[in-house]
């Protein structure tokens, strides 16, 4: 479903074209490619452009819309929701990031030969050409003697020589169409689609109410759907039948238990062996169901408060990640005790080396993975129960997507204070140096 009522015409075009030369000397920052809206579509839908000037980056979408292409210059300050990110690149994206990405716009002309198309130039060598008439290879990049299209059909066009096109401009031109929208009205009709490619932060119209009212939206959806995992979670908790097995084998002094019992036996340990690990996963289990269930609670009350238009309370960044400007992810141990774990190995370097003398640094032995600190006040004694806590943390970001199949694991744990460990000089990967370790035993 197109986004726009009616194709651009040729005037519409002009003053996209005027609206774009107001960019001329900005650099090409940003290219990125939006999904296809299609449910399951695994077409582009949409190329991003973001070209920095003074005060920020002004952006530009190429809609691929078959039937009804668009050019949509964004207003100053208003920018697309962020992507989520994704290791798939594009060969435009490719082409545009290796040869385009650093180049300054240098003009823009209009392809009288084509009709409805416009040329982006970065110097004489580089040439961006834009179709915005349906059923257009909407985007072809010309770059040092190579061009790639957006898709694979049809023959490649030649770079043409830099000379930018004659235009029109909108005032001299409009007489020829009796509506004509400007560039603002564009993207105000773009946006306002019911079926928006995406979120935007800012209003064009300058209400903020509308843009507000909106990510509380998403907002409250997304809590609501983190409830519901969350719940989810804890009914198959609490359907583990430690305790019961327990109990039945105390009393019955054999392992010959019932068959849909059978799965809780370990039939390489003796009837005290068994005994005493369904206990101890019984409680382990009670502690998760209870943690699980503060989350929930958690949940419901920023649900309510969401609900009732309170917006969210900012989230306080720790002090250590702003130290190392690093992201990370935070985990709370205990309300004295808080996990950082890097999102790669330059992170992991940067928290390290900001890290206090006495906090901890958890690791799974012999074992590539993420980095864990723990930190905690000077003296303060961390209890095996919550090292393995936090190490279950360390070996879940280790593990990603395998942690729900490595479930029930044993892994050995690496604690060191912070103080005994050396990253290698020049190693990209993330490898340390360690001394006076000690080893804790864990299950996933």
């Amino acid at each position: 479903m197109s986004k726009l009522k009616r194709v651009l015409n040729q005037t519409e075009i002009e003053g996209l074209a005027d609206e774009l030369r107001s960019l001329q000397g900005a650099q090409l920052q940003e290219v990125e490619v939006e999904p296809s809206p299609e449910l399951g579509g695994k077409k582009p839908g949409a190329l991003r452009l973001g070209f920095f000037l003074p005060g920020g980056v002004r952006w530009v979408i190429v809609d691929y819309d078959v039937l009804m292409p668009a050019l949509i210059v964004f207003p100053k300050g208003v920018a697309p929701r962020p992507l989520k990110k994704t290791k798939l690149r594009r060969p435009l994206e490719l082409f545009l990031r290796s040869h385009f990405v650093g180049s300054r716009l240098s003009a823009v002309g209009l392809r009288v030969d084509l009709g409805r198309a416009l040329d982006l130039y970065f110097g004489p060598e580089r040439r961006l050409e834009l179709h915005l008439f349906p059923h257009g290879r909407n985007v072809i990049a010309h770059a040092t003697g190579s061009a790639v299209p957006t898709n694979s059909s049809g023959n490649e066009r030649t770079i043409a020589e830099f000379k930018p096109m004659p235009h029109a401009t909108p005032e001299n031109s409009a007489r020829v169409f009796s509506e004509v929208r400007t560039p603002q009205a564009i993207f105000e009709e773009w946006t306002a689609s019911e079926q928006p490619l995406g979120e935007f932060k800012g209003s064009a119209s300058g209400d903020p109410n509308a843009a507000k009212a909106a990510s509380l939206d998403i907002l409250i959806e997304k809590k609501r759907k983190a409830l519901e995992k969350v719940e989810l979670e804890i009914e198959n908790k609490s359907r583990t039948e430690f305790r019961a097995v327990g109990e039945w084998l105390k009393a019955h002094q054999t392992l010959d238990v019932p068959s849909e019992w059978e799965k809780w036996i370990d039939r390489d340990r003796s009837l005290a062996e068994n005994i005493s690990r369904l206990f101890t996963e019984a409680k382990a289990n009670d502690r998760k169901i209870e943690g699980t269930r503060s989350r929930a609670e958690a949940l419901r009350k920023e649900l309510d408060a969401l609900s009732s238009g309170q917006a969210p309370a900012a989230k306080k960044r720790d002090g250590l990640l702003e130290a190392a400007d690093a992201r990370g992810r935070t985990y709370e141990i205990a309300s004295d005790l808080v996990l950082l774990v890097g999102k790669n190995a330059t992170e992991n370097m940067m928290i390290l080396r900001k890290a206090q003398p006495f906090d901890l640094w958890l690791h799974l032995r012999e074992r590539p993975g993420a980095h864990g600190i723990l930190r905690r006040a000077r003296g303060r004694v961390v209890s095996d129960q919550e090292l393995r806590l936090a190490g279950v943390k360390v070996a879940e970001q280790s593990t990603k997507k395998r942690a729900a199949e490595l479930k029930g694991e044993a892994y050995d744990l690496l604690v060191v204070e912070c103080r005994y460990v050396r990253p290698i000089k020049g190693d990209k990967n993330g490898r340390v140096h360690y001394t006076n370790d000690r080893v804790l035993r864990l299950k996933l």
